[in-house]
């Protein structure tokens, strides 16, 4: 009869990995089990993503949840911000473009956190919408939420 696998197999796995790395004996070796740790990585994370598609969240275990995780993205109506800007600069919109591109505050994409620091600077007020900015929005910003990566968080019994 084959043997049943447990969870202290999974904890072995990385024992004996820190084993292995402490018993190098040269530089050469560290980095050729760096290279196959990278490998097992990949692998056990190729194996994690093919078989957690087949859950759903909020999906238990005894000992584990599956959460799907979220996070914050932003969109700027370019536009308005320029021109926002340059009325409170009291600068024409040429010059407060350049004066955005010089800060780093604008690039291809805007620089959030920059972007909130410097409207706070100028005393402006920037209006936030709960969607993504489209031509024609009044909106300075639009913050929405999309799928993040899971997490597994610890069941809590009550």
């Amino acid at each position: 009869m084959a043997k049943r696998f447990t969870f202290a197999d999974l904890n072995d796995v990385v024992t004996n990995t820190k084993r292995l790395l402490v018993g190098a004996e040269s530089d050469i070796e560290t980095i050729d089990i760096l290279g196959e740790i990278s490998t097992t990585e990949r692998g056990l994370a190729s194996l994690r993503r093919g078989t957690q598609a087949e859950y759903q969240n909020g999906d238990s275990g005894k000992k584990w949840r599956l959460e799907q995780g979220r996070k914050s993205e932003n969109s700027h109506n370019t536009p308005l911000l320029i021109v926002d800007f340059a009325k409170a600069r009291q600068e024409p919109l040429w010059n407060t473009f350049v004066w955005l591109w010089r800060n780093d505050i604008l690039r291809v994409t805007w620089q959030h956190t920059k972007l909130l620091k410097a409207a706070s600077e100028e005393g402006m007020t920037l209006v936030t919408a709960p969607h993504e900015i489209e031509e024609g929005d009044e909106a300075h910003i639009g913050t929405y939420w999309k799928d993040g990566y899971p997490a597994y968080k610890p069941v809590v019994d009550d």
